[in-house]
């Protein structure tokens, strides 16, 4: 089962924005396992910055899903609002910050 949200531009009928959601489209493990590959390669990466003294992670999991939603949700809006006038080291600064990343003296 496909479920459909829509909400509609003010003062119209028209839908502005209509996301679909993925409840019933396959079973639970498939939407589990929905992005490990990828969360790995980051978890790793992330790992390996705090082994060269990188990153003061001390919780690697929980920050290197934080690392991955936050560069999904900066992909997301690059995507959506290309008109937006991003700086240019926004991404710089997500990825610094989300990794813990330092200078490597720490």
């Amino acid at each position: 089962m496909v479920r459909r949200r829509c909400s509609t531009r003010p003062g119209t009928n028209a839908p502005s924005r209509c996301a679909r959601s993925l409840a019933g489209s396959g079973s639970e493990e498939d939407l589990t396992g929905l992005g490990t590959a990828s969360l790995s390669i980051v978890s790793e990466a992330l790992g390996d910055c705090v082994a060269a003294g990188q990153a003061t992670s001390t919780d690697l999991s929980r920050d290197a899903i934080a690392l991955w939603l936050g560069l999904h949700g900066f992909a997301h809006q690059r995507a959506i609002s290309v008109a937006f006038p991003w700086p240019e080291d926004t991404a710089e600064r997500i990825i610094t910050a989300l990794a813990h990343l330092n200078d490597g003296t720490a």
